[in-house]
């Protein structure tokens, strides 16, 4: 599920130090800070997310509600991504217009709606409503925060920091789950209205992009922006840089037929919708979706919320984990080694999952087994398939055409969204989970492939490196 550590400089951090002495000598914290409240975002999403996992079974078998059966409330699910690929075109324009602070600000209004929504609600079309606006609030996290942690940081503190985007959105669902499992939907929801209410307030605190008001011709503001950012009364040298900059990048055609037409941009699209399609399809988000039900019906001897939290837990850590380590593992082999390992513990699964659907041996001496394959598969996943995909997405996208590429990814990313999560419930109602699983397996051993052939190694280049090594006519290695 997103976008980070976008870079909206084309040269390497080495070259910036030596152009912009001034920054080494001022202060970090205000970019982590606002880094850090940007990125509360994130959280906001994952939880209302992954609010269908502990929902789900509770709306189907709860006299709260109306009769709810599996396949009406699946649509939950499928709701939000739609209401995205319709929205990610407005968000691009509305973030070129008003602002990546402003429009991501107005976010939280939504998320809070959302909430709202779930706490009133007695009809499952009261929380379709509030679907479509955890849907808004989705598209313009996925478009405008990459980009607003660009603008703000410099390459130390983005390296460092930016994938907080990432980290929060699997600490979103453990404590979506967590909380989700000892509270009922209407309370767990007023615990987690707080959430946004804080990046709001705290957002208030942070200053608009520089590389926004130059573009809008505002240079005093620019000036400002920076000032704050990086604690220091003259900024000039970078200041100066970043108009360079900026005039080189406006003088370069950024249009959606640009994205399209131009090979080297076509090859970037083609590489990043490929690898979040194999991060979608080896089963991420419907595991999000559905882990509680996933645990509840495979007969675990242990309780279906202590399972999910355990999953979403693992999930977490090894993710913060892999954070720290990943960008000195480069990107092609932890690609084909996540897609390898996530192969052979998503067939142990469907393997499990085809003797218990039926009935062909007693698995209730193995019944941990779902469990230990559900952590071990968050594990190899962290080290490949959750967070590569997002880092090609920053590295391979010269910054005219970032925007652009970012609503077309968004719009195929929820889209691979929409569609997993269906055919998961889909399948799942009539083949039973061996079925979904099979699928994933699948996915992840064309994922090997895949890696290998078409993912480019990156590590260590710059972003004008990266688009020369493009626009060859060999693919990229």
């Amino acid at each position: 599920m997103g976008e980070i550590t976008l870079t909206t400089i084309s040269r390497n951090e080495k070259d910036e130090k030596t152009s912009h002495p001034a920054v080494q000598q001022g202060s970090e914290w205000p970019q982590i800070f606002a880094v850090f409240v940007a990125a509360l975002t994130s959280l906001n999403n994952s939880i209302l997310y992954n609010w269908t996992s502990p929902a789900i079974p509770i709306l189907i078998s709860s006299d709260e509600y109306e009769d709810i059966s599996i396949d009406a409330a699946s649509y939950l699910t499928v709701i939000p991504p739609v209401v995205s690929i319709l929205s990610a075109p407005m968000q691009g324009f509305l973030l070129d217009r008003f602002g990546r602070k402003i429009t991501l600000h107005v976010s939280g209004i939504f998320h809070v709606a959302a909430w709202i929504c779930i706490i009133f609600s007695k009809s499952l079309y009261v929380l379709y409503f509030s679907r479509v606006l955890f849907g808004l609030a989705n598209s313009a996290m996925f478009t405008i925060l990459p980009i607003y942690i660009s603008e703000v940081t410099t390459p130390k503190v983005r390296g460092r920091w930016g994938n907080l985007m990432a980290f929060f959105m699997y600490f979103g669902q453990f404590i979506t789950n967590a909380i989700g499992y000892f509270f009922s939907i209407k309370i767990a929801a007023c615990i987690f209205i707080s959430t946004p209410i804080m990046f709001m307030i705290l957002f208030a605190l942070c200053p608009e992009t520089p590389y926004f008001y130059l573009s809008k011709n505002k240079p005093e503001l620019a000036e400002n922006s920076l000032k704050k950012l990086r604690r220091l009364e003259d900024v000039s040298k970078e200041f100066s840089q970043l108009n360079d900059d900026l005039k080189r990048q406006l003088s370069e055609t950024g249009t959606f037929k640009d994205c399209i037409m131009i090979p080297s941009n076509r090859k970037a699209i083609l590489i990043v919708g490929m690898a979040r399609a194999l991060q979608q399809y080896t089963g991420i988000s419907s595991f999000a979706a559905y882990n509680q039900y996933i645990f509840q019906e495979a007969g675990t001897s242990l309780d279906k919320g202590y399972s999910s939290m355990i999953y979403a837990l693992s999930l977490t850590v090894s993710s913060f984990v892999a954070l720290m380590v990943i960008d000195k593992l480069g990107r092609k082999r932890p690609m084909v080694f996540s897609c390898f390992c996530c192969f052979l513990v998503l067939g142990a699964e469907a393997t499990y999952f085809y003797l218990k659907d039926y009935n062909i041996v007693d698995v209730s001496s193995i019944s941990w087994l779902p469990v230990v394959g559900m952590v071990s598969y968050v594990v190899v996943f962290s080290f490949g398939l959750s967070l590569i995909p997002i880092l090609l997405l920053g590295e391979l996208f010269s910054t005219s055409i970032r925007s652009k590429a970012g609503t077309i990814i968004t719009i195929l990313s929820s889209t691979y969204m929409t569609s997993m999560n269906k055919i998961f419930q889909v399948l799942m109602t009539n083949y039973g989970l061996m079925a979904p699983f099979i699928l994933f397996t699948v996915c992840a051993f064309m994922g090997i492939f895949l890696s290998y052939f078409f993912v480019p190694e990156t590590k260590g280049k710059t972003l004008e490196e990266i688009q020369q090594m493009l626009k060859k006519n060999d693919k990229p290695t």
